[in-house]
């Protein structure tokens, strides 16, 4: 299977990665009930050999030509504590690929709750890839601690890795392949990098570098009732739409107001927001964890908010005409033929200046297809019960937050990563408390 030649999209956030804002993303599970350390590391021992990418190294082979390469050592370490026990970093919080693994693993409990926390390297695998991972792990867990035998897992399909860089190989006629790429290359980069988005206002001074063994960061979180989840769902079908149209367009409404509240020159400036887009099809069979996955931009200038019936109709449209022509490929068409051009990837990563205000990635219901026991919708893991689940993507230079929704146990999760060096936790919770009370406003109007 090796050595494996990056993808476009693997090399750019290869290359987006930085010791300030590494490119890493973070999940969290709580559970009720005391987690057994050595059923866990033998459960993720047993299941990182079926994600090899999670596991492998990275190797500039040839002069600008970055590959996968097979890992000499063993699976992940899991660093296992009692819960009063902070979880740090194993010195920075950038993961370098030339020499561990894509994934570490934080694990805290004591005699009524536990907690595990994940942080995955982007260009290893994206958020459905990572779940993959973790559904092995708990699936491990739970046979190990019942029976101490055979985890029943689902098949994956190990060849799916040398296709990873070609998923619009079987889908666009060649007409849409050319609309992709004039859209891509032409006017998807220039909107791209001609655009000025406002970055996200903070009210707080600028911050020291976070230094080595830091605690890792608490993501601000929210979780509706099922009620509540089931609303928004309704609302969204009565316009017309998903629920993932209706969160976007109140996370414009959001974010604008946010910033028009604290700075009037960043309230009257364009919001954009990057939505990553899984380009895996239905009949796809399950292939390891890897990134299928591509990012389009959706943007909303000032006067956008004066009206958010009609603004949600023109996200609606919006999307069915990404979806339909899978636009999404036209960003990683233009990332195939910036990494040609001699400092193309670098030149497109390092621009001093703001590229989106803020990341919405829609990672749907988790665990659904787990085969695993359930209680009240809850996972049984085990004597554990898997009470609640919380992901968010990374942040860059100026896009100093982004935010996943997740249905868990039918209740809608939001939660948010923010940059440290740009907002204090509690501006970022403040912030987190404004989006929110922007969904419960629809959730009282019903519009």
């Amino acid at each position: 299977m090796f050595p494996l030649r990056f993808t476009p999209f693997e090399q750019y956030m290869w290359t987006d990665d930085r010791p300030s804002h590494p490119m890493t993303f973070h999940i969290r599970l709580v559970l009720s009930g005391r987690l057994d350390e050595h059923v866990l590391r033998n459960a993720v021992d047993r299941s990182i050999g079926r994600h090899p990418l999670l596991h492998a190294r990275a190797a500039q082979l040839r002069p600008g030509r970055w590959y996968w390469t097979a890992a000499t050592a063993g699976g992940p370490n899991v660093d296992f504590a009692q819960a009063a026990q902070p979880m740090r970093y194993p010195g920075f919080a950038r993961i370098d690929l030339r020499v561990e693994n894509g994934v570490r693993i934080w694990a805290r409990s004591d005699t009524a709750s536990s907690q595990i926390r994940f942080q995955f390297h982007h260009a290893c695998c994206d958020g459905i890839g990572a779940y993959q991972f973790i559904e092995d792990v708990l699936c491990s867990y739970d046979a190990l601690a019942a029976r101490g035998g055979e985890a029943s897992l689902r098949p994956l399909d190990a060849a799916t890795l040398a296709h990873r860089s070609r998923p619009w190989s079987t889908g666009p006629t060649s007409m849409q392949r050319t609309a992709q790429d004039l859209w891509g290359v032409v006017a998807g980069t220039a909107a791209m990098v001609c655009g000025r988005p406002a970055p996200l206002y903070s009210p707080d001074p600028p911050m020291a570098q976070t230094g080595p063994d830091a605690v890792l960061t608490e993501l601000p979180v929210h979780t509706f009732s099922r009620g509540e989840s089931r609303r928004l769902r309704d609302i969204a079908f009565a316009l017309g739409g998903s629920l993932n149209d209706l969160l976007l367009r109140d996370l414009f409404l959001a974010l604008r107001g946010w910033n028009a509240r604290h700075d009037h020159r960043a309230g009257r400036r364009r919001v954009r927001i990057i939505i990553p887009t899984s380009l895996r099809s239905p009949g796809d069979p399950d292939g390891t964890a890897a990134n299928v996955v591509s990012i389009v931009f959706m943007g909303r200038g000032p006067g956008c908010e004066r009206n958010p019936r009609r603004m949600l109709r023109g996200i609606q449209w919006e999307t069915r005409f990404l979806l339909g022509w899978r636009l999404s490929l036209s960003f990683l068409r233009a990332c195939q033929i910036l990494r040609v051009i001699p400092g193309g990837m670098t030149w497109l990563v390092n621009a001093h200046r703001c590229l989106a205000t803020s990341v919405l990635s829609n990672v749907g219901r988790v665990f659904s297809r787990a085969p695993l026991r359930r209680r009240d919708r809850r996972l049984l893991v085990g004597d554990l019960t898997l009470e609640r689940v919380e992901s968010a993507p990374p942040v860059r230079p100026y896009t100093s937050a982004s935010l996943s929704s997740l249905t868990y146990a039918r209740q809608l999760t939001l939660a948010m990563n923010y940059d440290p060096l740009h907002f204090r936790h509690d501006s970022a919770v403040g912030l987190m408390n404004h989006i929110v009370q922007q969904v419960r406003k629809t959730l009282e109007d019903g519009s």
